[in-house]
């Protein structure tokens, strides 16, 4: 039967320090609805360090004046009030005016047609077709198509969507050609992830010849590797994407060691020809890994990073990283927090002092940790009357869907959830992917990382080490 491939799929986003482009100036006037304050974003940026949504109070007439960082030549800039939102598209070193009228008939008119073409055509886009998030949204929809089928299907929804780019952007070829690329690497990136969906999904009930017919459309994916695309958060999903799985692809027999699929990802990505997408998605891949790496080989390959991309400004990043890696390290105190039980009763971790705690981040929605709690349950029951605690800290982003995978995954040990990649418990552990393990001593003290539970006899041994 087929295993999962990958713990990594479908993780979060990571953030990475970029050159800037000049700011877009948004000169706006509300002209109907009582607004306070408004939100304004970089949303092509917002996953990145320091892009942060920021608060602005128009004046006595409405109006308001904002410049926007841009790391890319055209960004989609979301103006929010409440429950309202309008997206449009500016282009660095632009100036937009427009005025915004929330009530009434509802929409975005900009004074200035010369600069505001560009955002005119994003709003008609979006309104029309959904922009390129509907895009995005529309090919996980098709996930349940067949393999024989999934290609000509994906290839139906692109040409509609280059059409409409094609008439929507007119004589003006630059946007065409951006919207374009956008287009290109969403559909790429869509064909390099069905295999990892369609596997993860079916975990286990899959014989090796299906899973080669998924791996056969993943196999179709474009080789899109560009420099030019740097600034594209898409493309930086991409680029790992078409690297790591591309590997996981041609050695199935490694499917789920994630040391090997890592060192093999890295020695391809330092082999691309373009420099600048070798050390993004080198970087990128160590952050999306490191948590669920071994700590030294982590370390070991950071250092490579340096060596190979010194000069880089992705290096910042990874340097950071290392640095705060030293405070998982064996021996070091645990990083304290206070959780509420699924019994609403209030806890801290160090309340556990005294006994060994087995750490679990997970999710209801994550593949890997279902295939993992089986074996969980199993260790579990081995340590049933000792001094082991198994915690499970649940990034789920609302109660019932982390109640139901309890029951769903039968998840057995003390419960909590911390809302989200972005809840405290995980941004105090560096959480980026699940699941996660750590393993503390009766001390308080972090031990040895721990295997996965599949690995249930290393676990045992460790653990009993801690006893």
């Amino acid at each position: 039967m087929y295993k999962y491939i990958l713990s990594t799929a479908g993780l979060m986003a990571a953030s990475f320090m970029l050159l800037a482009q000049k700011p877009i100036e948004l000169k706006g006037r509300i002209t109907a609805g009582k607004v306070d304050s408004i939100v304004v974003v970089n949303t092509t940026t917002a996953s990145m360090e320091g892009q942060l949504p920021k608060y602005y109070k128009p004046d006595a007439q409405g109006n308001f004046s904002v410049k926007i960082p841009t790391v890319t030549r055209y960004n989609t800039i979301a103006v929010l009030n409440g429950n309202q939102r309008f997206d449009i598209l500016g282009e660095s070193g632009k100036t937009l005016k427009a005025d915004f009228a929330f009530e009434g008939n509802p929409g975005v008119t900009f004074t200035d047609p010369k600069e505001s073409f560009s955002a005119t055509v994003l709003e008609r886009f979006n309104k029309e077709k959904g922009g390129l998030d509907r895009f995005q949204n529309d090919t996980r929809l098709l996930l349940n198509t067949g393999s024989g089928q999934y290609p000509a299907a994906l290839d139906s929804l692109y040409d509609d969507y280059k059409k409409y780019i094609q008439t929507a952007a007119g004589s003006d070829k630059k946007l065409a050609a951006y919207l374009q690329e956008q287009l290109d690497l969403y559909k790429a990136n869509a064909l390099v992830m069905y295999a990892a969906n369609q596997l993860n999904s079916r975990a286990g009930n899959l014989t090796p010849e299906q899973a080669q017919e998924y791996i056969a459309v993943s196999k179709k994916a474009a080789n899109l590797v560009n420099d030019n695309y740097i600034t594209y958060p898409v493309y930086q999903e991409y680029i790992v994407n078409y690297y790591l799985y591309g590997y996981i692809y041609e050695h199935l027999d490694q499917a789920g060691d994630l040391n090997k699929n890592i060192e093999g990802t890295l020695q391809r990505l330092k082999a691309i020809p373009q420099k600048k997408s070798a050390a993004l998605g080198t970087a990128r891949l160590l952050q999306m890994v490191q948590r669920n790496m071994d700590q030294k080989l982590w370390l070991a390959h950071a250092n490579d990073f340096y060596t190979a991309f010194r000069n880089d400004p992705n290096a910042a990043v990874i340097k950071n990283m290392a640095d705060d890696l030293q405070k998982f390290e064996k021996g070091r105190k645990a990083v304290d927090f206070e959780f509420v039980t699924l019994e609403g009763e209030k806890k801290k971790l160090s309340d556990y002092k005294g006994k060994v705690v087995y750490l679990d981040f997970w999710a209801s929605w994550c593949g890997p940790c279902r295939q993992q709690m089986p074996f969980a349950r199993e260790v579990k029951k081995h340590f049933e009357g000792k001094e082991v605690v198994f915690l499970y800290v649940s990034i789920d982003d609302s109660d019932e869907k982390w109640q139901n995978g309890i029951k769903n995954m039968s998840v057995e040990g003390v419960q909590t959830r911390s809302g989200g990649w972005g809840g405290a418990i995980p941004r105090l552990y560096n959480i980026s992917s699940i699941p996660a393990y750590f393993l503390i001593d009766k001390n308080g003290n972090f031990a040895e990382r721990p295997p996965r539970p599949s690995q249930k006899q290393e676990l045992i041994r460790l653990i009993e080490s801690l006893l």
